[in-house]
């Protein structure tokens, strides 16, 4: 439900859903529904981060996943400049090294800060076409050191959610919420080892189903 990285084609951002732009609001609504809980969650189950490494948060929106990290080198880009303000503040108060700039996904040049340990996109994915999303996952390979890891966590649809989940997804901010196999099938365009997907409906306080994809590459090419 971030609308980091988001192409503006690829959210609803009409009604109500237009005030998340604010900053405030939008840390306000990811504290309520339990997103800060399922960052995490995200940290300790899937992302690992280690004190030291370099790791690159693509879509970082308000930074609040480096509230959760060791004393990580931290940079992010997120292409809504109120969301970047504050996701300065914060990472600058959680890490000594943290940098934060304006960008998105389509535009980004994030290889004259690399190579990076980790990368991860949280909640961004299913704001994005196929075409832009497998360019995030592009720009990951290309920007990862060998061994190196990226972690994406989005809304999906899964078999035996409940209705309310569904109704809910049907309604998300992203139009690009897919299901398990939509989310496995994005790392393709780039030569990634070891792609796997977990689905979890556990993450919020609300109903809801995630999708958990993590690739990691290889350490000789």
């Amino acid at each position: 439900m971030n609308t980091a990285a988001a192409n503006t084609m690829g959210e609803r951002t009409t009604g109500l859903r237009a005030i998340l732009s604010s900053a405030a609001v939008y840390d306000l609504l990811q504290d309520a529904l339990g997103s800060t809980r399922a960052r995490r969650i995200l940290v300790a189950d899937y992302l690992h981060p280690k004190p030291g490494q370099r790791v690159l948060d693509i879509g970082c929106g308000t930074a609040d996943m480096v509230r959760f990290m060791p004393a990580v080198e931290y940079f992010g880009f997120d292409p809504n400049p109120a969301y970047v303000k504050t996701a300065n503040e914060r990472a600058s108060s959680y890490s000594a090294h943290a940098h934060v700039f304006c960008d998105r996904v389509s535009t980004a040049t994030v290889a004259q800060h690399g190579p990076f340990d980790l990368v991860m996109s949280i909640f961004v994915l299913h704001h994005l076409d196929d075409g832009e999303a497998l360019q995030l996952f592009r720009t990951a390979y290309d920007t990862l050191k060998p061994g190196g890891a990226i972690v994406t966590a989005d809304p999906a649809f899964a078999p035996g959610q409940s209705a309310i989940a569904r109704f809910l997804l049907e309604r998300d901010r992203g139009l690009h919420v897919r299901d398990e196999a939509g989310y496995r099938k994005l790392p393709g365009n780039a030569p990634f080892e070891d792609v796997t997907t977990t689905v979890r409906h556990d993450l919020l306080y609300v109903p809801y189903s995630h999708c958990i994809v993590t690739a990691r590459k290889p350490l000789t090419s």
